[in-house]
C-alpha cells in the first residue's frame, strides 16, 4: 500500500493479528538487544485498517482463484470476488501438540503449560500456577519439547530459545526471588540475540543447563523434573511450581 498499490487483506478470523494477539510482549528487536518491547498492535491494526488503499476482509476465507498470474479473480467464501495481480499467502502457524509428549506430563499434570499457555498467563498480569491459583515462584522451561526428534518434529523452530529467554524475564521481573531453571539442548539466539542472551543469563534467579530431560512427575504439590546434563554426565533433579514445555510451531499448510 505504501508502494502506492491496491491491497485486499483476507484474515479467517474476526479480527487482524492472528498470533500475535495472544502474546503478552516481544523479545528485544533493537539495540542494544536488552529489554523486553510491547508487541504494537494495536498501532499496527489501526494503520492497515485507516489506510485507504487496503480493503481488509475479516472473518472469511478464500474459496477459491481462477485466471492467471497478473490477472487473477479471487472469491471468498462470504461471496465477495475481486481481481489482484499477485497473491501472498501468509501461512501462520499452530502449536505442536504438546499431548504427545506424555513423559514431560503435559495432560497429566495441570502445571505443565505450553509456551503459548504462559504468554496468555503472563498477559492476565500474575504468574500463577493453574491447578491452584497460586503464584509460581520456581519455573522450568524445557527446550526442544518435541522438536528436532524423528518422532515428532524434525526441525527447530527458530523462536523457541528466544521465547523462553523472554518468559524467564516474565518470572523474575514479577518476583525477584523467584528461580528460573531453562533446560537446553542448544541455546540458539542468532546474531544479535546473542546480547539478550547475556542479558537474562545476568539475571540471580536464572540457572540454565545443557542436557536432555527425562521425565517430569508430580510429588507433594511439586513437579519434579529429572534431567541428564550433558555437560556433567550427571543426572540431576529441580522441584518447580510450573514447567513450561517450549514447543514447535507446525504450519497451518500441513493437515
Amino acid at each position: 500500500a505504501r508502494a502506492g498499490y491496491d491491497v485486499s487483506l483476507v484474515e479467517r478470523e474476526s479480527v487482524l493479528g492472528g498470533m500475535l494477539n495472544k502474546l503478552h510482549k516481544l523479545y528485544p528487536k533493537t539495540p542494544p538487544y536488552r529489554d523486553l518491547e510491547d508487541t504494537g498492535l494495536d498501532a499496527r491494526i489501526t494503520e492497515v485498517e485507516s489506510n485507504p488503499k487496503i480493503k481488509v476482509h475479516t472473518g472469511t476465507e478464500i474459496e477459491k482463484t481462477a485466471g492467471a498470474p497478473g490477472m487473477y479473480d479471487v472469491t471468498l467464501k462470504n461471496g465477495e470476488t475481486f481481481k489482484v495481480g499477485a497473491i501472498v499467502q501468509a501461512t501462520g502457524f499452530k502449536p505442536y501438540d504438546a499431548v504427545r509428549l506424555e513423559h514431560l506430563g503435559y495432560g497429566k499434570f495441570p502445571d505443565v503449560i505450553t509456551n503459548l499457555q504462559m504468554e496468555e498467563i503472563a498477559r492476565n498480569g500474575k504468574i500463577a500456577r493453574p491447578s491452584d491459583g497460586k503464584e509460581a515462584r520456581s519455573v522450568a522451561f524445557i527446550q526442544c519439547a518435541g522438536q528436532r526428534d524423528s518422532e515428532h518434529l524434525p526441525y527447530c523452530s527458530s523462536i523457541c530459545c528466544m521465547t523462553s529467554l523472554k518468559q524467564a524475564l516474565y518470572v523474575t521481573q514479577q518476583n525477584a526471588d523467584a528461580e528460573v531453571y531453562i533446560f537446553y539442548r542448544d541455546m540458539r539466539t542468532p546474531g544479535q540475540y546473542e546480547d539478550f542472551y547475556k542479558r537474562v543469563q545476568e539475571e540471580p534467579g536464572v540457572f540454565m543447563a545443557k542436557g536432555d530431560v527425562q521425565s517430569v512427575s508430580a510429588d507433594g504439590g511439586k513437579l519434579t523434573v529429572s534431567v541428564h546434563d550433558s555437560l556433567l554426565g550427571d543426572d540431576i533433579a529441580v522441584e518447580v511450581d510450573l514447567v513450561v514445555l517450549a514447543t514447535g510451531l507446525v504450519s497451518n499448510s500441513r493437515p
